[in-house]
């Protein structure tokens, strides 16, 4: 799932603030982000927790493979 207009995937904003950022850390480094954008992403997040948390983990796991080798 993307958020809107944009190519930035939901998973990567939940990714962030699960890490620490909060909104507007998120908002500066994303411009084409509104506050709306943001709470969609909450909402979509709370819909579909189990396959974002999975997409997140299958992210991790890709770029500990690359690190890793």
């Amino acid at each position: 799932a993307r958020i809107r207009n944009t190519r930035i995937p939901v998973w990567t904003i939940i990714s962030l603030q699960k890490q620490g950022a909060n909104i507007p850390e998120i908002l500066q480094n994303f411009p084409s982000l509104t506050g709306e954008d943001l709470s969609n992403v909450a909402t979509y997040y709370s819909d579909h927790q189990a396959e974002i948390d999975r997409t997140i983990a299958s992210h991790q796991y890709e770029q500990e493979e690359a690190i890793n080798g």
